[in-house]
């Protein structure tokens, strides 16, 4: 058992990487991946109030799975009435609500800023932890121009090790490669320690 835990652990590791460890720059906005999780939101709020950026760019529609975003007709619209009662002010968000996936909250989000004429050259990205890793690499293909930084909430320590959390990670890996692909990200050069991992907790799933 401690064998798979230490797998899980890897590969969290290495999917939800950030910048914590550098002092993060002042940037043009924070980039926020709509989600139903309420951290991640809060992560983006931290980072606003700490001068790290001037604006916060929130996409999301409804998701891919159908996540209820708490009664909100959008995930952006949830995410958005949590940082307005932290006292973020209107006049700096700016709300994409149509995405449904990571490609789409990319494309999508930046296309918004830019018809309201707002141009970021540089963004830090706010996701769920575990794709962190993906939404970086959809950015730097889509985006090349854009210097990206990223930032997570941190996990719960035992959150993904139950069985239906380790096949959403096997997951990510899966769509690194696959996207990649596809043209839709950057290519990765997963670490061997990294497959090793996955092939292993596979295993022990089938």
């Amino acid at each position: 058992m401690k064998k798979i835990f230490e797998e899980i652990q890897i590969i969290l590791n290495y999917l939800t990487k950030d910048d914590h460890g550098k002092d993060l720059p002042k940037t043009d906005a924070v980039f926020v991946f709509g989600h139903v999780d309420k951290r991640v939101i809060q992560q983006a709020i931290k980072l606003f109030k700490k001068g790290k950026a001037e604006k916060i760019i929130i996409s999301g529609g409804i998701g891919t799975n159908k996540r209820d975003p708490k009664g909100f007709p959008s995930e952006a619209q949830y995410f958005a009435s949590i940082a307005k009662r932290s006292g973020i002010p209107q006049s700096k968000l700016i709300l994409e609500e149509k995405a449904s996936n990571t490609l789409e909250n990319v494309v999508f989000g930046i296309k918004t800023a830019n018809l309201i004429g707002f141009f970021p050259k540089s963004l830090i990205l706010v996701a769920l932890p575990p794709l962190l890793k993906r939404s970086e690499k959809t950015f730097i293909k889509q985006f090349p121009n854009i210097k990206i930084y990223k930032s997570a909430f941190l996990l719960n320590k035992d959150e993904w090790e139950n069985k239906k959390s380790i096949r959403r990670l096997l997951g990510e890996i899966d769509r690194l490669k696959k996207y990649a692909e596809k043209g839709d990200i950057k290519y990765t050069n997963i670490p061997n320690k990294v497959i090793s991992a996955y092939n292993n907790l596979k295993n022990q799933l089938s």
